[in-house]
Formats: structure tokens, C-alpha cells, sequence
């Protein structure tokens, strides 16, 4: 897979919900930055701007 960093300034509020949101996740607990490709990936296939993979 071709991956390029990138850099993202978050409010402290957005960056607690990733973090509960990874806490609710099953074991292996995903970390903050696969927390929020997660999170991204759901939100772009919902619009149809990413494909199912």
C-alpha cells in the first residue's frame, strides 16, 4: 500500500472522543492514528468518496 504521512492539529475534545472510541474497540486496541483511519475510511465509504476494501 502507498501511504504518505499526515500531519493533523485536533481540539482536545476530538482527540478524547478517538480515544474512547479506540477503548470501546476488541483486543488487539487499536492506537490513535489507526483509531482515526478507521474512523475516516467509515466516514469517506459513506459518501461513496472511498471504495470498499
Amino acid at each position: 500500500m502507498d501511504t504518505e504521512a499526515v500531519n493533523v492539529r485536533m481540539a482536545r475534545d476530538m482527540i478524547e472522543a478517538v480515544d474512547a472510541a479506540a477503548e470501546a474497540q476488541p483486543e488487539p486496541k487499536p492506537g490513535r492514528p489507526e483509531m482515526v483511519r478507521r474512523a475516516l475510511a467509515e466516514w469517506l465509504r459513506g459518501r461513496g468518496f472511498l471504495k470498499e476494501s
